[in-house]
């Protein structure tokens, strides 16, 4: 089974993937990111710059190869329209290193078709890597379709010894995600095209995806995160078993899209999920344990030492949170 290694650098875990290089970063910042689902607006763009930067800062000490060609080179940016925005990789970059990155763009549209992922728009391209040496990207990758789509279009449109050398993903993403990008990267090398060397750093873990077979109402097939399947920081860990109500969200992140530009959309749909979840489980309690064994890790989990009744509460005390705050951010 594989586990996350230590790398020296705490807070930072080496996943033993290959052909891509895999990394898991912990921080404060990403743990209030993904347990606290009503933080919206610039504040939660504030704690994913912050989680991005230590995430960043940290590879390039361990990677010394990393450091040497942001050192050496400017760095690149492919932001992709519009969940990308929400990492701010050049502002983040540019205070790891000290200097301006250039900046290109992608737009990606995804949807479900026949239980797969399809992307469905990336008509809009701005992308300018000529002599690039080192390429960022950041995104939330779900089963990794928009990224690989988004590193075709590049190997596609690029002369082959124009693609970059070296990419580095900063991801709140899934282990299926990683299975995409590793099998892009084998792709590339049977193809005879240049194979840069990917690396993947991902915050706080690699998550489990929400499967239509496990038979949960309210969720959203190949789309939700969530923590069971995956593969998950100590720090992450302890932060959710402390929070028993974090587990039976819809998802760990949600749309990071809506988060971070749609705030009252995306409170409103989270204040319908929980309404009709707490609905659910007044009249069916037993659906709380369905929820928690499709979800979460329960070793260790401090539901486990709450009784129904006692989590049903605090799932109102929660719905109630989210009421107010949606109220607040929308004056509704």
């Amino acid at each position: 089974m594989t586990t996350l290694e230590p790398t020296g650098r705490g807070g930072l875990y080496r996943v033993p993937l290959t052909p891509a290089r895999v990394f898991v970063s912990t921080s404060p910042s990403g743990r209030r990111l993904l347990c606290d689902s009503t933080s919206v607006g610039d504040a939660f763009r504030a704690e994913l710059r912050q989680a991005c930067r230590q995430a960043v800062t940290d590879l390039a000490l361990v990677d010394p190869g990393l450091a040497d060609a942001l050192a050496a080179t400017t760095p690149d940016v492919l932001t992709i329209l519009r969940g990308g925005l929400n990492f701010d990789l050049p502002g983040v970059v540019e205070q790891v290193t000290g200097r301006p990155c250039r900046v290109s763009f992608l737009s990606s549209r995804r949807a479900i078709r026949a239980g797969d992922a399809v992307v469905t728009s990336d008509e809009y391209r701005r992308i300018d890597l000529a002599g690039s040496a080192v390429l960022f990207i950041g995104d939330i990758t779900a089963t990794g379709r928009t990224v690989t789509n988004a590193l075709t279009v590049l190997a596609d449109v690029l002369e082959p010894e124009a693609l970059p050398p070296r990419i580095v993903l900063v991801t709140i993403g899934t282990m299926r995600a990683v299975e995409r990008i590793d099998h892009f990267v084998r792709r590339l090398g049977q193809a005879d095209r240049s194979v840069p060397e990917v690396t993947v750093i991902a915050l706080e873990g690699l998550f489990g995806i929400y499967d239509q077979t496990y038979g949960l109402a309210l969720h959203l097939d190949q789309t939700d995160f969530v923590r069971r399947g995956g593969l998950i920081t100590p720090e992450f860990t302890l932060a959710s078993r402390l929070d028993p109500v974090s587990g039976l969200e819809r998802c760990v992140i949600y749309d990071g899209g809506l988060r971070g530009f749609s705030p009252g959309e995306h409170l409103g749909e989270l204040r319908e999920y929980w309404t009709r979840l707490v609905a659910a489980f007044s009249v069916r309690p037993a659906l709380i344990d369905l929820h928690r064994r499709v979800k979460i890790d329960q070793e260790g989990d401090m539901a486990s030492r709450l009784d129904r009744s006692e989590l049903l509460d605090r799932c109102y005390a929660h719905r109630d949170h989210i009421v107010r705050a949606h109220r607040r951010t929308t004056g509704s």
